[in-house]
């Protein structure tokens, strides 16, 4: 039996790397199914959606890290966010959504 590791990578944002994996399925189809309503996401979900994805040397980030870490970095927040999106639904930032359709 093969072991399944999540797809990961590195994005810097504010001057700081944070290493970022891919979303589990539901949790992630929670979030294309806001996106594709025109739902802004709301304070909880960004952070949940952080928590969810970073991934820290020392463990799992908690919510008292996330406090710590982004206290006067508001702008940060919604960065490192946009760049979790990005990875995990690459056909968003590529301009394809779902009803799209390709021209031969």
């Amino acid at each position: 039996m093969s072991v399944k590791i999540k797809e990961s990578t590195d994005v810097v944002v504010g001057g700081k790397t944070y290493h970022i994996t891919a979303l589990d399925a539901m949790y992630g189809l929670d979030i294309m199914l806001d996106m594709t309503s025109g739902e802004s996401p709301k304070a909880g979900k960004v952070m949940d959606t952080i928590l969810k994805s970073v991934k820290l040397p020392s463990g799992e980030p908690t919510r008292e890290w996330f406090n710590l870490e982004f206290s006067r970095r508001l702008v940060a927040i919604r960065e490192l966010y946009d760049e979790i999106i990005k990875f995990n639904f690459p056909e968003f930032s590529e301009g394809k959504v779902e009803g799209d359709t390709e021209e031969e």
